[in-house]
């Protein structure tokens, strides 16, 4: 069932992408660095985002998102967490215009052993210098653990957040 899904959205994401309807191409870098000061520990995220697409002629936008993050503690801990999947959004055509993207997260690992899903939801509004477009972007994410280390967990753990990115986009 599983492969079947990828197969489907494989053979849309073709179909769609051959078609003339598709004017642009785009590809978009988001980071932010944060540190905060818990009790004598300093904790720090580094996020990195890493998406790309395709914008058509009426701003439909279908695409792809990497997303890195890297937690460090002044105590010496750390873990990291990546997740990837397909997206599908708005996003004005012009060199300045909001931008709304859902993002299936479809794997979402951490080095702690957690394996499960989730989503993102990015707002943004771009403006243009030059021929690269600069924006600042609101991420909320949402994310869902079942298994750590390969044993189901006796109750899936979640988590969620909003984070501000700043944002690089390139229109081809």
């Amino acid at each position: 069932m599983l492969i079947s899904k990828h197969i489907l959205f494989v053979t849309l994401a073709l179909i769609l992408f051959a078609t003339q309807a598709f004017a642009a191409s785009y590809a978009r870098l988001a980071t932010v660095y944060m540190s905060e000061d818990n009790g004598g520990d300093t904790h720090s995220r580094l996020l990195l985002d890493l998406g790309g697409g395709w914008i058509a002629n009426n701003g439909l936008t279908l695409g792809f998102l990497y997303a890195s993050e890297k937690n460090t503690i002044s105590n010496g801990s750390s873990y990291d967490r990546t997740s990837f999947g397909p997206n599908i959004g708005y996003a004005s055509k012009k060199e300045e215009g909001w931008y709304v993207i859902g993002t299936y997260l479809m794997s979402s690992t951490t080095t702690t052993g957690l394996k499960g899903k989730g989503n993102q939801i990015d707002v943004g509004y771009k403006f243009q210098i030059n021929k690269v477009s600069f924006a600042p972007q609101l991420s909320r994410k949402q994310f869902t653990y079942t298994t750590q280390n390969g044993n189901d967990l006796s109750s899936n753990y979640s988590e969620g957040r909003i984070d501000p990115y700043f944002v690089m986009w390139i229109d081809f």
